[in-house]
């Protein structure tokens, strides 16, 4: 009966074994996902920030350009019908 005992002691002490390696194991894949997920939040944090930066740009560039193009239009105005010269009199 002893050895039947130590037989089965000795098997479910393989078989934690087999279990810890395996635990290990997911508990490095743990670790590795974990950092992986930390690099694209930090990466995605930066790319936010970075598309929030070109957008303000983009926007001052537009009203840049359209205060440029109004500006454009007011100092090019046409009259018809006068000879030329006549601004002076």
């Amino acid at each position: 009966m002893k050895q039947g005992l130590d037989s089965v002691r000795e098997d479910m002490t393989r078989k934690f074994e087999i279990v810890d390696v395996g635990m290990r194991a997911q508990k490095k894949d743990i670790e590795m996902l974990e950092e992986c997920t930390f690099d694209v939040e930090e990466w995605s944090t930066e790319i936010k920030e970075i598309l929030q930066a070109s957008l303000e740009q983009q926007n001052k560039l537009r009203e840049k350009v359209s205060e440029l193009e109004g500006g454009s239009r007011r100092n090019n105005i046409r009259l018809w019908g006068l000879k030329e010269g006549v601004e002076g009199c």
